[in-house]
């Protein structure tokens, strides 16, 4: 039986921005990079992430998630733990938030009344996609 909470990589793609967003969940930096190397022939992504996922800790009982900006997209890093479903689910939509959030700014896209449903739509998207994933 699959758990949410299981470690797991994915990635989505959202096609309609020209981004993907890498998940990990439950990995350590070195099962990171591991993968990342895997799909990834950008030297550039594979420098910022070493330097990046310094001090992860999935063992950190206060570390529950992260996002971090890449040259060519973005990683969430998920420290989900057994029997913490309702936490675990708030630290996913903020992390997706932050990806929304960066990768509507990089696109010069301000948060106003008049975006906010773009934002929201992402926010939404990108979380049941998250979601869907992580059962599977």
């Amino acid at each position: 039986m699959k758990r949410y909470y299981d470690k797991k990589f994915f990635v989505i793609s959202l096609w309609y921005w020209r981004v993907e967003v890498a998940f990990a969940v439950n990995m350590d930096k070195n099962e990171v990079l591991r993968k990342f190397k895997r799909i990834s022939d950008r030297p550039d992504v594979i420098e910022c992430l070493e330097q990046e996922l310094n001090g992860w800790d999935t063992t950190s009982k206060v570390t529950r998630g992260r996002m971090i900006s890449l040259p060519s997209g973005y990683l969430v890093l998920l420290n989900f733990k057994k029997d913490n479903f309702r936490n675990d689910m708030g630290t996913l939509v903020h992390e997706v938030s932050h990806v929304i959030h960066y990768m509507l700014r990089e696109r010069r896209v301000p948060l106003i009344e008049e975006t906010e449903e773009a934002y929201t739509y992402g926010i939404e998207h990108l979380t049941v996609e998250a979601m869907k994933a992580l059962y599977d």
